[in-house]
């Protein structure tokens, strides 16, 4: 008996001209109350087009589910991804407007935000503005496969230990910029650290983040973190706990 052939769907980015005219729109209540309803805006066959990534199916997302268990269908779903697709402005809001427009709307609802900063709430998270860490991070469905891709070792009985550690804490998402986010190693030896000193992240653990991202900012400023050996990293990171 022959086997079905998969019928393989190709993933699709908005066309750079489409989000220039929708940002330019973003002010209009009309645009904000269809984002508040969860209905992206219109746009024709001619506002989108093909990527060359082919998958059998687009996960789906729920927003009653952890940041940590969505990242994880999706990265699974997309590991196709490399990283030049995965900068790709146009694949992420064309990802957050059209499949996963549903859950973008219960994970970020808009009508949370006071009307004069609506505007603003949509263009962050809906779309991808600069080409920073952060940016990424903030954006709704980004940040879940950045979150993962800069996390996943599958070198670990459990490929996504650290990606739970990552989402585990948001306070990673917002200072993982510039030099401290380049570099996958380089999260992977901080986040292995956090992990394993329990003990001394047991209370007030989000503080203590807060703290050692701040001494590493400070060494950050002299010498130029991703490069440095992994055992020099691991015993900077020691010292800030003395």
């Amino acid at each position: 008996m022959s086997q079905k052939t998969k019928i393989m769907e190709r993933i699709k980015v908005f066309t750079t001209p489409f989000l220039q005219r929708l940002g330019q729109r973003l002010q209009s209540e009309d645009i904000i109350r269809g984002y508040i309803a969860g209905k992206a805006p219109s746009f024709s066959a001619s506002d989108v087009k093909d990527t060359v990534i082919e998958i059998e199916a687009l996960p789906k997302l729920d927003a009653n589910l952890t940041a940590f268990e969505n990242a994880r269908v999706l990265y699974e779903a997309l590991r196709g991804l490399d990283r030049t697709m995965a900068s790709d402005q146009r694949l992420w809001a064309w990802l957050a407007h059209v499949p996963f427009m549903d859950y973008m709307a219960k994970r970020w609802p808009v009508t949370d935000q006071a009307e004069e900063k609506r505007a603003r709430y949509i263009a962050q998270h809906w779309f991808v503005n600069t080409q920073t860490t952060t940016a990424y991070l903030r954006h709704g469905i980004a940040l879940l496969w950045w979150g993962a891709h800069m996390t996943y070792d599958e070198k670990r009985d459990d490929p996504f230990e650290l990606t739970r550690e990552f989402f585990a804490l948001y306070e990673y998402t917002r200072q993982l910029d510039g030099s401290l986010g380049k570099s996958d190693s380089f999260v992977h030896v901080l986040l292995d650290f956090i992990s394993n000193n329990p003990k001394y992240f047991e209370q007030f653990k989000e503080d203590k983040v807060r703290a050692l991202m701040r001494r590493l900012n400070f060494v950050g400023a002299y010498r130029i973190l991703p490069a440095l050996e992994e055992e020099t990293f691991r015993s900077i990171l020691s010292e800030s706990l003395q």
